[in-house]
């Protein structure tokens, strides 16, 4: 008896060991031993009629040979009540979803409960994660918790884990949001390679709407809307996403409609899950966009495995939270004019009067007429703007003590030059904006307006005056602020 004992505290020793690195809340927090540490996972679950049902589908499975390994693992194991209450929803006689079930409960490494509210997401050998909060796998309690086996830990259950779908096979098996599913399916276009058709997804797809859809290491909130308001929120967005490009043309994956639909899909997912509950004031998507959520419009929430799922009749969206404005930084510059010195350029940090900190761009001395740095913005919305500038010169150690004046110039496709009439702070049509630079001035000057032909990439340059003469031709600019002139 004093040996079994001693051969069970060492194994439950090496247990605790071999996991610190994944089981460092939880290292003493478990609570028996069981009577099983010198079976293995597969032993253990044959060595009760309890069990004999999941026994069973284990080895039609083909993941007995799992639990017979050295690898360690958890098994969250349904006793035969539990396999009972899921026989009439789950197909046991179709291979793919007895596989889907029997490897849904078992875990990679081993994970010990206790009642704490720390979350850890466990993944289990199909991919799949587990939460394991307050003593819970999935909000289901354990009957038997933190059982040794020879090779891993398992918990008995009279509920079976149930294997949920992920945002994207939720959306496609929900009825409902069926605008929303054919805007979403809408992006899988075939593209010719060679003699062979292939699908193709835009890399935009892949990385802003079909990653966080599928993929289940972190968790995010999603929304589908009722078709009326998918429609209505697709057509008062569609002026501001204009572009040239025919929709039966060879760019797919710039037209109207493209944009339309990948910009309406990214404002639907949020990093987090948030519950009615716990749900914040505002939401903020992955791509940016902050909206409310009005509870009263949601039809149903749904528990997905990488988060949660609303499906409301409307989201209390603004036009100017969709449409944002935005700022082209100095400091990021996309090209400079061809044999430019960079000796010449300076990268600044600095402080303001203020004790502000800002970054800024400053070109000095570099004897060049109408010397000019490119910067471009992507995703421009088809609006017109009104367009706001900074630069501060003048500080302790800045070289450039005296007003000068430089100008922003913008692409204009129809020549392929940068001469795009722009509205200038006068309201008189030039072909640039002249921007005087006054020392010590920290305020933002209004430049003007400026009328977007069609969404994409805006592109601009910053230029000095026809001169070579310093102080006359410097170049200094912290931001270029875009205000969207709204309805």
């Amino acid at each position: 008896m004093k040996i079994f004992t001693l051969q069970k505290a060492a194994l439950f020793i090496l247990c605790v060991i071999g996991f610190a690195s994944c089981q460092d809340k939880w290292d003493d927090h478990v609570e028996g031993l069981g009577n099983n540490a010198q079976n293995n996972l597969y032993e253990v679950v044959n060595s009760d009629a309890k069990y004999s049902k999941f026994a069973d589908l284990l080895q039609k499975s083909g993941y007995a040979d799992v639990l017979k390994s050295s690898k360690n693992f958890t098994l969250i194991l349904p006793n035969n009540s539990a396999i009972d209450e899921v026989a009439s929803t789950v197909d046991f006689t179709d291979s793919l979803a007895l596989r889907a079930f029997v490897g849904y409960h078992i875990i990679n490494s081993a994970y010990p409960v206790n009642n704490t509210a720390d979350t850890i997401r466990a993944k289990n050998i199909r991919n799949k994660y587990i939460d394991f909060v307050n003593g819970n796998f999935n909000n289901i309690e354990p009957d038997l918790a933190n059982q040794v086996a020879q090779n891993g830990i398992f918990h008995v259950v009279s509920h079976a884990l149930t294997p949920y779908k992920n945002i994207y096979n939720f959306l496609m098996s929900f009825n409902g949001g069926f605008a929303q599913k054919m805007a979403l399916l809408s992006f899988d276009t075939l593209k010719p390679v060679g003699d062979t058709i292939l699908p193709f997804r835009s890399p935009a797809v892949i990385s802003t709407l079909l990653s966080p859809m599928l993929l289940e290491k972190q968790k995010y909130t999603y929304f589908i809307l009722k078709d009326d308001f998918f429609n209505a929120e697709y057509s008062k967005l569609e002026p501001y996403f204009t572009t040239s490009y025919a929709e039966d043309g060879p760019r797919p994956d710039s037209t109207t409609v493209y944009f339309n639909r990948l910009n309406m899909l990214q404002n639907l997912i949020v990093p987090g899950d948030f519950s009615e509950s716990n749900m914040p004031d505002s939401l903020t998507a992955a791509n940016g966009f902050k909206f409310k959520v009005d509870k009263s419009q949601i039809i149903s929430s749904h528990v997905v495995s990488n988060g949660r799922v609303y499906y409301v009749n409307s989201l209390p969206y603004s036009l100017k939270d969709q449409i944002r404005e935005f700022k082209v930084l100095g400091k990021s510059p996309n090209s400079f004019i061809q044999g430019y010195n960079s000796g010449n350029v300076y990268y600044r940090t600095k402080r303001d009067l203020y004790n502000n900190t800002y970054t800024d761009i400053e070109v000095y001395a570099h004897k060049t007429s109408e010397y000019y740095i490119n910067y471009v913005k992507n995703g421009a919305y088809k609006v017109k703007y009104k367009v706001y500038g900074r630069a501060i010169s003048g500080l302790m150690g800045d070289p450039q003590t005296k007003e000068f004046t430089q100008y922003i110039q913008f692409f204009n496709p129809a020549t392929g030059l940068f001469n795009l009439s722009v509205t200038d702070a006068n309201n008189t049509t030039v072909a640039k904006f002249p921007y005087v630079v006054i020392p010590l001035n920290h305020d933002e000057v209004y430049l003007g307006e400026y009328d977007r032909p069609q969404y994409g990439a805006l592109r601009l340059r910053l230029q000095s005056k026809a001169t070579v003469t310093d102080n006359d031709n410097t170049l200094i600019l912290e931001y270029l602020r875009f205000e969207p002139i709204l309805p």
